[in-house]
């Protein structure tokens, strides 16, 4: 490899190295694919369907509790009801 003269550090500018580098491996994430099979591996469920569905359950449950929270931040805590 060689380095340019204008290289950031001076110890290296316009020298040339030889590496030498050994692979131990090459890892690849293994993603499993979306099917019923997968749901039934996560234990309480019976479908993939069923999975999403609790899924969409609990960011719905979630979601609340946060929006009305952002609001009260936003306007103060005046939630425009008549006091």
């Amino acid at each position: 490899m060689s380095y340019p003269e204008d290289t950031a550090d001076k110890r290296l500018a316009g020298k040339t190295f030889v590496y030498t580098v050994k692979v131990n491996g090459i890892k690849q994430k293994s993603l499993p694919e979306l099917n019923d099979e997968f749901a039934k591996e996560l234990g309480e469920f019976d479908s993939l369907d069923a999975v999403r569905t609790q899924i969409r359950e609990n960011m719905e449950a979630g979601k609340a509790p946060h929006g009305r929270a952002c609001r009260e931040r936003q306007t103060g805590g005046r939630t425009g009801k008549a006091q």
